[in-house]
């Protein structure tokens, strides 16, 4: 049964924590929820102070988890070059012959590139301009810029695209209709989107998104350790920057 306290989606920028469900979190982000922390340390948690001090912060600074050392960027120009830019990143972190935890490592990196190329960027009409099923070479000014890095506590993956079109009505519409309404996931007018961001979500311990609208989108996930991670345990974060 959830703990969480009751939400009031008419409050902004309002930090929720408690102990619930995923299913439950994608409710309150649906409802225009922006900080949510499932812990059983309530408002005493590490991370759910740590974004506490970050709400009244005009450019608020990374969480703990997004500051591993060690963490490389790669960018990434092609949809073709995903692929490889992936198995690379599993064997930079050491993790490739992880099964089972290298293999949620390769689909978180796979959805946060795919939503970057195909999601990120807009003719002037407002409609996509790259297919998903296309193969695409981003213009200059628009290539990715990959990050990751992996300490004993676990995996820090990062994408940062250069079209700042993603926002918190996209999340939580995705996320309600993949949690609540699972015969209709996919939005065909929309290449399927949101679905990528709901399997990352599910998967993640820590979800992190920092929006500059018009500008990028910067996208940062913490994946915990086995002997860490408990599913009960995670946070939802959305700072929406430079408004």
């Amino acid at each position: 049964m959830s703990t969480a306290p009751k939400f009031d989606p008419n409050a902004n920028d309002q930090l929720i924590c408690g102990l619930f469900s995923k299913k439950e979190a994608a409710q309150m982000i649906a409802d225009g929820g922006t900080h949510i922390h499932s812990t059983t340390m309530g408002y005493r948690d590490e991370m759910a102070r740590f974004t506490s001090a970050l709400l009244n912060e005009k450019n608020p600074e990374p969480h703990p988890w997004q500051l591993v050392t060690n963490c490389r960027e790669v960018s990434l120009g092609s949809s073709g070059e995903r692929y490889k830019l992936i198995k690379r990143a599993t064997v930079d972190m050491g993790i490739f012959s992880r099964r089972g935890y290298s293999e949620k490592v390769e689909c978180v990196l796979e959805e946060l590139i795919t939503n970057g190329i195909y999601h990120a960027y807009a003719n002037a009409d407002g409609s996509h301009k790259y297919r998903r099923d296309s193969s695409v070479k981003l213009e200059d000014g628009e290539a990715l810029k990959v990050r990751y890095g992996a300490s004993q506590e676990g995996i820090f993956i990062s994408v940062e695209d250069q079209g700042g079109r993603l926002s918190l009505e996209d999340i939580g519409s995705a996320f309600y209709r993949c949690y609540y309404n699972q015969d209709n996931q996919i939005v065909e007018d929309e290449q399927g989107s949101g679905l990528g961001l709901y399997m990352v979500f599910d998967l993640v311990t820590h979800f992190r998104v920092d929006l500059y609208p018009g500008k990028r989108t910067v996208v940062s996930c913490w994946i915990a350790g086995r002997r860490i991670a408990h599913p009960s345990i995670f946070s939802f974060n959305f700072f929406k920057r430079g408004a």
